[in-house]
């Protein structure tokens, strides 16, 4: 046997093991052996019986690179579940942002999954073969994944849920997306046949699954997101901040935090901006957040220009301090046009005491109730979303109102503490209940 350490763990490796033959027979239906009249290789992974414990050892994947809201979300959860005592591994690609954060967080980490886009069969196999050893080394119990890709490996090295191997690990897939799944075969039997559990963030996810035709119901959770509490509270203090990007101490401001990308709508803010300008003249509209593209960003800058308010708008970049840019301003406001699986910027600005107005789309109607914490308005309507920050901007009791009810809201509901105990129990429900 070979040995080799990757990022701390140690893997064993047997002569041949990696050949695609091998790899094949090891994931191929037995009905399909017999067809082709190959011996089944029958693996030990599942063959033995695991009790349920305290501490759960678990794997949780994530093929995205930057710094986006899947990823995040899935680094927070993993990170906490460690924290709370149980095993977890954080799979990601190689060379991505996430390495450089576990390794600061103390959480342990692989990279020996490729996790390429795409259907790569060298690196495919590759994959399923190192996967299959993780999770039979470290006894894992369960397998989260975010993203399609490794969704895929999972489902292939996990096995069908349907199969009653004692001790099967489960996998649990997060949806954090709105984007709709296509209801075709190969979908059904991933979901029915291979899956134990979907997470969904937001309400609009879990709708759009009860929606699709034969998709098996029952294992569907809806689960948010969760914010920290403690980073993210009212009273900081924003003077350093306004002092930084040039804004005066008396100027009403409104945040946005979020990636300069088309579906965040800052077209719709800029087209709503001269309306607000006229109101409050001395306004200043901070805009930090990626840069998804270059073009887009000079198309903005030229749209403030094209409507009068350059003055009033700041390019922030990607400030890296979010909490002294919320405690900088007066409100939060996201224009977004779609996507909006979690939220985190929204849920940070009420953690953050911030009244909120929101566009009516993916999660945001489940965090930001109208007219109590925020307000919600159509997306692409810079109409409406004039009127909701100028209300905003001329009345500091409503704001204080609204914005004291939203820390109380996400206190309530989307505290990311209690977001990974409720995750916990859902693994428990899995674990303990028929067929495990």
């Amino acid at each position: 046997m070979k040995a080799s350490g990757v990022n701390g763990i140690r893997l064993l490796r047997a002569p041949g093991q990696l050949t695609p033959r091998r790899v094949i027979l090891e994931f191929l239906p037995a009905k399909a052996c017999r067809r082709f009249r190959v011996r089944k290789v029958h693996s030990t992974l599942l063959s033995r019986e695991m009790p349920v414990t305290a501490q759960l050892s678990l794997i949780h994947i994530v093929s995205v690179d930057g710094l986006g809201g899947t990823g995040a979300t899935a680094f927070r959860l993993a990170r906490l579940l460690a924290e709370r005592g149980h095993q977890v591994l954080f799979c990601v690609r190689p060379g991505s942002v996430w390495t450089d954060l576990a390794a600061q967080a103390g959480l342990e980490f692989s990279t020996e999954l490729s996790l390429e886009a795409g259907f790569r069969p060298r690196g495919f196999l590759r994959d399923l073969a190192a996967l299959r050893r993780l999770v039979r080394e470290r006894g894992v119990r369960i397998v989260q994944v975010y993203r399609s890709a490794e969704y895929w490996r999972a489902a292939l090295v996990l096995g069908s849920r349907r199969s009653g191997a004692p001790g099967r690990p489960k996998l649990v897939r997060s949806r954090g997306v709105v984007t709709r799944i296509a209801p075709h075969l190969v979908n059904r039997w991933l979901h029915n046949g291979r899956t134990d559990r979907v997470i969904c963030t937001a309400s609009v996810i879990q709708d759009m699954y009860r929606s699709l035709p034969g998709f098996d119901q029952d294992r569907v959770e809806l689960l948010h997101d969760g914010v920290d509490l403690e980073t993210f509270r009212p009273g900081r203090e924003g003077a350093a901040m306004r002092a930084q990007l040039g804004i005066a101490p008396g100027a009403p401001v409104v945040g946005v935090v979020a990636r300069l990308d088309a579906i965040k709508g800052h077209v719709h803010l800029i087209d709503a901006a001269p309306e607000i300008a006229r109101r409050f003249p001395e306004v200043r509209f901070i805009l930090t957040g990626r840069l998804i593209r270059e073009k887009l960003a000079a198309e903005l800058r030229a749209r403030v220009e094209a409507r009068g308010v350059a003055g009033n708008f700041i390019f922030a970049g990607s400030l890296p301090d979010v909490p002294a840019v919320l405690a900088a301003s007066d409100l939060f406001v996201l224009p977004s046009v779609g996507s909006e699986g979690s939220s985190r910027g929204t849920l940070e600005a009420m953690a953050s005491g911030l009244p909120v107005v929101a566009t009516d789309v993916g999660c945001l109607p489940d965090i930001v109730v109208e007219g109590e914490t925020g307000f919600l308005v159509p997306h692409s309507a810079p109409g409406p979303l004039a009127d909701r920050i100028c209300r905003l901007l001329a009345d500091a009791g409503l704001r204080d109102r609204l914005g004291r009810a939203g820390r109380r809201r996400v206190e309530e509901r989307f505290n990311e503490r209690d977001v990974v105990a409720r995750t916990e129990a859902v693994y428990r429900t899995m674990l303990e209940g028929p067929g495990r």
